[in-house]
Parts: C-alpha cells; structure tokens; sequence
C-alpha cells in the first residue's frame, strides 16, 4: 500500500514533505492536529505513517 498519513502541525513542513511524496507518485494524506489524526487512522488504513514526534496534545498511538 503506497497511502502516507502526515501528521505535523507546521503548515510549511507539512506542504514540502506532501509535495515531494505527491512527486514520488505517493498517496498523501495530511492532518495538522492529534485529534484529527485519532480520528483518521479510526476511519482508513495506510502504509506508512509520518509522525511529528514533538506534536502538541495527546500523544498519538497507532
């Protein structure tokens, strides 16, 4: 499965790494917050997960 979630809350950081996933022919999913990023991972499945580690809120268990 080439599907991406992006989880990272700095708008820019967020575009750069989408576009260069997109450029790779990935399919990229973003989300900027921790409760967005529960209730995606609750709803679909990828194969990869890209986690900002320093992420403001609850920590994100996947």
């Amino acid at each position: 499965m080439r599907r991406i979630l992006i989880i990272e809350d700095d708008p820019e950081l967020n575009r750069n790494i989408k576009k260069a996933l997109l450029s790779e022919n990935m399919d990229v999913e973003t989300v900027y917050d921790d409760l967005l990023a529960e209730k995606t991972l609750d709803e679909s499945q990828f194969g990869c997960v890209l986690l900002n580690i320093n992420l403001p809120g609850k920590v994100v268990l996947i």
